[in-house]
């Protein structure tokens, strides 16, 4: 039999040690509803736009199934002037959401390339002036490309060849470009995507350039598949109302860039208290012991994805469960991915672990009274079931127990707006709501 109580240790903490939870003060999040900590004046500044990036990242995540990850990194890219890549099969969606992104942001210098073995200077920097040629001054015409961007997508960029690739890694790096003379870059982020990793050793350097990094994958869940092919009819049928009847679609939530840019500065006044960077450097020690090793520059970059964490979350100072977001940053080879995402969740995130725990149990539950459907003929049937139920009923209030104490603490945190609140009171509704309907299975 399956027992909650040994779903997780650390969860019996949660429910008998709520009330020593330290009280903080109150914050200011999207809906604009009551919140546990006080605005900041770094804040304050940038409330509105940081609500306004939230509600495009709720529009995206309606738009794009499954792809909260995706988003989330477009999101610290964008606010930390960081590059970003995208690894994954075609027809995932990549340049879709990129585009989709950009599209919110007004006033942006967009520039988008599909890379190849064979792409000339010329399509990705801007052709050779003729006018200056004739005055023997090599210049670059680079209106419309990638020097005057403000974000940038270059797909399949692994088939960069050696005759783009010292200006890329120094538009990427340093947002310079030596023209005529040396040509500042209005640059935000680059985000690169591609169907392969690198095989080349020259192209190792172009990959170290970019901070944030997600594998992207198809559409896994049956059910998310069904929403998908939902919003994918929905679309087609407003392009068809859009041609007959000149439909105007719905108005969706914008930023300026110039708003941006403001956010790129105040990210950096975030603060990292000495108890955050401890913890940090013991995730890092963690990893080496597991042979993955970090360059000193990765894990300097690292700190402002962190902050900007922080910011997106209404404080003006980074704290522990922020460091869930170096998912994006550490890793370097596939391989590793794995142990890094458990490491940094134990020490960030302990509950969603909880939670994936209490899911699997919970789910564990529901099969073993399906399996005794296989014997519902047999003498023992009832009997078996009465006792299954009984014992499943009993299992189910200990996890509701502890899941009302994770929902307790969080709600002292100011965490009760989150996404992960709204996983546990769901996974609470469902097993309270499971466990009244199995009731009648029980035979005094």
């Amino acid at each position: 039999m399956f027992d909650f109580s040994k779903v997780d240790e650390e969860a019996k903490v949660d429910v008998l040690d709520i009330n020593k939870r330290k009280k903080k003060v109150e914050k200011f999040n999207p809906k604009g509803e009551v919140s546990k900590r006080v605005n900041t004046s770094i804040v304050k500044a940038v409330e509105g736009t940081i609500n306004d990036i939230l509600k495009i990242e709720e529009e995206l995540n309606e738009l794009f199934i499954e792809r909260e990850n995706e988003i989330r990194m477009l999101t610290l890219a964008f606010i930390t002037g960081s590059n970003g890549f995208f690894h994954g099969p075609a027809g995932t969606g990549k340049s879709a959401l990129v585009e989709e992104y950009r599209n919110r942001i007004e006033d942006c210098s967009y520039f988008r390339i599909l890379m190849g073995k064979t792409t000339e200077p010329s399509e990705i920097f801007g052709p050779v002036s003729i006018n200056a040629m004739k005055n023997d001054i090599y210049k670059v015409n680079t209106k419309n490309k990638l020097p005057e961007a403000n974000i940038s997508f270059v797909d399949e960029i692994f088939k960069a060849n050696s005759a783009v690739l010292n200006n890329l890694l120094t538009i990427m790096n340093e947002k310079l470009f030596f023209n005529e003379e040396i040509q500042k870059v209005p640059l935000i982020s680059l985000i690169g995507a591609s169907n392969e990793y690198y095989e080349e050793d020259n192209l190792i350097a172009l990959y170290d350039r970019f901070l944030l990094r997600w594998n992207i994958d198809y559409i896994n869940e049956p059910s998310n598949r069904i929403t998908l092919f939902k919003n994918y009819l929905d679309r087609r049928r407003e392009s068809s109302l859009l041609q007959e009847n000149e439909t105007v679609k719905m108005p969706v939530c914008k930023i300026n860039i110039k708003d941006l840019m403001v956010i790129n500065e105040k990210v950096k006044e975030i603060t990292i208290s000495i108890k955050v960077l401890n913890t940090y450097n013991k995730l890092l020690n963690t990893l080496l012991r597991k042979n993955i090793v970090i360059s000193d520059r990765r894990k300097n970059e690292s700190l402002k994805i962190v902050q900007a964490a922080a910011l997106l979350d209404g404080r003006d100072e980074a704290e522990i469960q922020d460091l869930e977001v170096l998912k994006y940053t550490l890793w370097t080879y596939e391989e590793d991915l794995a142990a890094i995402l458990e490491e940094v969740e134990k020490l960030a995130n302990p509950n969603k672990n909880k939670l994936r725990n209490l899911k699997a149990t919970f789910e564990a539950y529901k099969k073993q009274l399906l399996d005794l459907e296989d014997n519902k003929g047999s003498d023992q049937y009832v009997f078996n079931k009465t006792m299954a139920v009984t014992e499943i009923i009993k299992n189910i209030n200990y996890g509701v127990n502890t899941i009302n104490g994770i929902l307790s603490s969080m709600k002292k945190e100011g965490r009760d707006n989150s996404k992960e609140f709204n996983d546990f009171m769901k996974l609470l509704n469902d097993m309270e709501e499971y466990a009244e309907n199995i009731k009648k299975d029980i035979v005094l």
